[in-house]
């Protein structure tokens, strides 16, 4: 405030020194907005596991400094138009304060460290506000991601695969789905036989093997851009079954065990059904094209009951015995292998993984490694978000840092007269100790309860979305502790620094 007064006093207009402000803006961003582009592009190579494509690159690049350079140059704003407005007068008097009179003679009876920090805080609202809402910000980011991070369970995403509780599952492999060949073009081959079945029956420790039946069919009658509506049916699941009852909406269940081909059963919070834009209720009538490359088939039936489950993408169920009748192929998808308690399960894979050596079309998932692929995977992700908010947080303290340090040079003079009138070093200390205190202390103390109950709707909210019913809230311990060990590394980091500050100048130093 004095240097620009200085430069009003011998004739700088307001427009010079708002156009001095703007233009230190611009001469750091040409320095530093490209190296943190190229930076940022360095570190996407590197996450990218080396396979990095350029041309998005780049323009995602242009975009992030572009994006940058707008936001420097809004930030600027306010303090061009506050440098401009500076008096030579008011460069004269100027006192680092916005000093509260009332304030200052109500607490004048009581003065101590703390008291002091809280008055020294207030007399600069403004600054102290926005250096706390930084650090507030930076926080909740933290603890709300670090919330949905952990509330992501591997083995609730794996235990898709395995409803049944299996520890192993053999199925079609997916990875040979193409534009020209299709699910029933390879359960045509009929490689999940019965004769499969019984071989894996007659292993050791194997306790029973559950058929998972799946048919994709075309809806007659409704067609898009890209040919039929192709939906997928399922078959009623012969264990748990007594768990739909509770998810019944309307109508009924049809038997496990019937075989009358008449009925079938919706789930109309199916995506593919909404996709397509097809709406069904109990009572309505349906008809199926079903067909591979060799045989097609056409179905009639009368929908019986709706058991809405946005979880899962299946958008009709039919009884086992219906779907054998149903398609004109084997409809098995996979075969899931329950083992008994203690099994040997290195023996029973080895053994399993014989049975299709030589079937091409089968593969076989172990729901231990399904598990911890994805725990692989989610602590990937846990790296990379947390990478994230660590440069993000570095900026608050960053804020944090630059705050103290002009603090304390610009009452450095009061400080120096606090220390001649009797203030020791140590109450001093305590002050300025308070002071930071206050801003990481608070705002911990608030980004811990706002950024939980954000942490907590996010969950919520993702766990509701169809697909997504793994993540479920947890009380994210490990964020927390890990927060709470950061900003108590902070806080010892500004006090070292405030007492070294301090200690570098004397008393006569400080009040000259």
């Amino acid at each position: 405030i004095k240097q620009y007064g200085q430069l009003r006093a011998i004739g700088a207009t307001k427009k010079q020194i708002k156009q001095l402000v703007l233009y230190e803006g611009k001469n750091l961003s040409r320095k530093y907005i490209p190296i943190g582009v190229i930076f940022g592009c360095l570190m996407s190579w590197i996450l990218s596991g080396f396979h990095w494509n350029a041309a998005p690159s780049f323009s995602l690049a242009f975009l992030a400094g572009l994006l940058t350079k707008v936001t420097v140059r809004a930030s600027l704003n306010a303090p061009s138009k506050f440098a401009s407005r500076i008096s030579p007068i008011t460069a004269i008097r100027h006192v680092d304060a916005d000093v509260n009179t009332k304030k200052e003679k109500r607490n004048s009876k009581r003065l101590t460290p703390f008291s002091l920090a809280a008055l020294n805080l207030s007399r600069s609202r403004k600054k102290t506000v926005l250096t706390l809402l930084s650090l507030f910000l930076s926080g909740t980011l933290f603890v709300s991601l670090g919330t949905l991070l952990n509330s992501v369970d591997p083995i609730s995403k794996a235990e898709k695969y395995f409803p049944n509780h299996g520890q192993f599952d053999i199925q079609i492999n997916n990875d040979l789905y193409s534009e020209t060949t299709s699910l029933s073009d390879l359960q045509t081959e009929g490689q999940l036989s019965t004769s499969l079945k019984n071989k894996i029956l007659a292993i050791n420790e194997v306790e029973d093997v559950i058929e998972h039946q799946y048919i994709e069919a075309a809806i007659e009658g409704i067609k898009t851009d890209d040919g039929a509506a192709i939906v997928s049916i399922e078959n009623i699941p012969t264990l748990y079954n007594e768990r739909w009852s509770s998810h019944l909406a309307e109508g009924k269940i049809p038997d496990v065990d019937s075989s009358d081909a008449s009925y079938i059963l919706l789930n109309s919070a199916s995506s593919d059904l909404d996709y397509y834009g097809a709406h069904y209720a109990v009572g309505d009538h349906i008809s199926f094209i079903i067909a591979n490359d060799q045989e097609k088939a056409k179905h009639d039936f009368e929908i019986i009951g709706d058991i809405p489950d946005k979880n899962s993408g299946t958008s009709f169920y039919l009884p086992p015995k219906v779907m054998q009748t149903t398609a004109p192929f084997n409809s098995n998808k996979s075969y899931e292998v329950i083992t008994m308690d203690k099994a040997n399960e290195e023996l029973i894979k080895s053994e399993l993984e014989g049975m299709i050596l030589n079937e091409d079309t089968l593969k076989l998932l172990s729901f231990s490694e399904v598990v911890e692929s994805n725990r692989i995977a989610f602590r990937t992700i846990t790296i990379s978000v947390y990478s994230f908010m660590v440069f993000i947080a570095v900026f608050s303290m960053i804020n944090l840092l630059n705050t103290i340090i002009t603090t304390i040079s610009a009452r450095k003079g009061e400080l120096g007269l606090m220390q001649a009138i009797g203030m020791g070093r140590k109450q001093l200390m305590a002050m300025l100790t308070y002071e930071t205190g206050f801003l990481v202390v608070g705002s911990f103390t608030m980004a811990l309860v706002t950024g939980n109950l954000m942490g907590y709707m996010i969950s919520k909210s993702a766990g509701n979305m169809g697909g997504l019913s793994y993540i479920q809230y947890q009380f994210p311990w490990s964020a927390i502790f890990l927060y709470f060990l950061v900003i108590l590394l902070v806080q010892t980091g500004m006090v070292q620094f405030v007492r070294r500050t301090i200690s570098k100048q004397s008393i006569i130093e400080q009040l000259n």
